[in-house]
């Protein structure tokens, strides 16, 4: 038996003792040694459910192979691994292309399928990456790095160019420093919170606005005299995605990664014109590339064993599983903020 948090209802989180998976021949089980609380997670537990419940939210995941099976060549007992939550059908037209993220019946561990808010996880062979020399909680952080990595690559983010960031959560805080390495002039970080905006400049942000001061808006147009050549929105409201259109400069990008949850999505019309007249490019960033040929989930794990991108400053508290339900409570309420990542440590 194992203990696992157990999302039964929104708002009915339960520690509970479940059968420790059983896996199949091209399946790993796995200990988990942490699992990050993804803001998915958060909506999810709190607000609308997941796709299925009861469930075992959490798709950060890292931990130590415990067990491999009977086709498993490339995986051992014993080793240290991230985990890849999406588990593409590969029998549609977008698998058969490579195009997995955008694949028409995927599963995803920790809202199809149980997560790793869990001392165990059953995982496909597939879907994990063995790394030495990084330690579990930075191992857990690979998966919203990817996601950041591709929303920049969406962006059209290139050297020398100028880049507003809405929202400096975990995936604005890697999306920034992608940015910074991959050789954009000047990026310009948007929060309303100061202490995340701190650890911004700390990681590289030109420019740092608290949006609860002053326009951001008003404030980068005023800078750049016509505007970003790209934006992407983190931050997952309204008014961000709306402020990321106005920012950009005529042909400029928008990249759009935060999910709203929201149905008030109408554009005025001075946005739309905006879109129209200065033929601007509305990009959406879902998840992340893991064809063969272009695998973000190598190139991200590398670039974190390397120091090019730093987890460390990202992770703001550690909780072991039996206070998830506090905890989430917590984050809801805006009783934990300012928070980053949080990593529940099973």
């Amino acid at each position: 038996m194992m203990k696992a948090a157990v999302l039964f209802q929104v708002r009915d989180i339960r520690i509970v003792d479940l059968d420790i998976p059983k896996i199949s021949e091209n399946d790993v089980l796995i200990k988990v040694r942490a699992a990050g609380i993804c803001n998915t997670d958060l909506v999810r537990a709190m607000k609308i459910g997941a796709h299925k419940m009861p469930i075992v939210l959490g798709h950060e995941i890292s931990g130590e192979v415990v067990e491999v099976g009977d086709a498993v060549t490339n995986i051992s007992t014993g080793d240290r691994v991230a985990v890849n939550p999406l588990i593409p059908c590969m029998k549609c037209e977008y698998c058969y292309s490579g195009l997995y993220n955008l694949c028409d019946n995927y599963s995803f561990l920790g809202s199809r399928e149980n997560g790793g808010f869990a001392e165990y996880i059953r995982v496909p062979a597939t879907n994990v990456i063995k790394l030495e020399n990084i330690e579990y909680e930075s191992m857990a952080l690979i998966e919203p790095c990817v996601c950041a990595l591709h929303a920049i690559k969406r962006g059209e983010i290139g050297i020398g160019s100028t880049i507003a960031i809405f929202g400096v959560g975990t995936i604005g805080l890697f999306a920034l420093q992608w940015a910074k390495y991959i050789g954009s002039s000047k990026v310009f970080v948007i929060d309303i919170y100061d202490e995340k905006l701190k650890i911004a400049e700390k990681l590289g942000a030109d420019v740092c606005i608290n949006a609860s001061d002053v326009d951001p808006v008003k404030e980068i147009l005023q800078l750049t005299q016509k505007g970003v050549d790209s934006a992407i929105e983190s931050a997952g409201t309204i008014e961000t995605i709306i402020n990321c259109i106005k920012v950009v400069r005529k042909g400029g990008t928008v990249s759009l990664m935060g999910i709203p949850y929201s149905s008030s999505t109408l554009l005025d019309w001075k946005i739309y014109d905006k879109i129209l007249r200065g033929e601007l490019t509305l990009k959406g960033s879902w998840m992340y590339d893991i064809s063969p040929f272009s695998n973000e989930w190598k190139v991200a794990a590398n670039a974190i064993i390397n120091s090019i991108i730093k987890t460390r400053p990202l992770i703001t508290h550690y909780f072991k599983l039996d206070l998830l339900s506090e905890v989430l409570n917590k984050m809801f309420t805006k009783q934990l903020e300012p928070y980053i990542k949080v990593i529940i440590q099973p």
